[in-house]
């Protein structure tokens, strides 16, 4: 399995910590509360579109709720093969920190 960009694995993560809440807007905040960065509006669709097309998303359109004319959300959840991915990249992760000093 090919090893994920940083900014996949961060948009693949927090998809799994908002679960059914996973949309664009609440990716971002999310991503923006933990990481304290800046992050652009294509910073977090180019990923999730790629990995929804790579298999490791999977998208679902929502009809627009609330204000008339509003845009319908794509929500995104997890597929085995993005929480394989996460898990590899754990592997990854603990295998380089492996030794390093506290």
């Amino acid at each position: 399995m090919p090893h994920l960009l940083p900014s996949d694995e961060r948009v693949l993560l927090a998809v799994w910590h908002l679960g059914a809440a996973a949309y664009g807007v609440r990716i971002r905040h999310f991503l923006v509360e933990v990481t304290g960065a800046t992050l652009s509006h294509a910073a977090i669709y180019t990923p999730l579109e790629r990995m929804a097309r790579e298999g490791y998303l999977a998208p679902r359109q929502v009809p627009p709720v609330g204000r008339k004319g509003g845009r319908p959300r794509r929500y995104f959840t997890l597929t085995p093969k993005g929480l394989d991915a996460l898990h590899e990249a754990r592997q990854v992760h603990e295998a380089l920190w492996r030794g390093f000093p506290a």
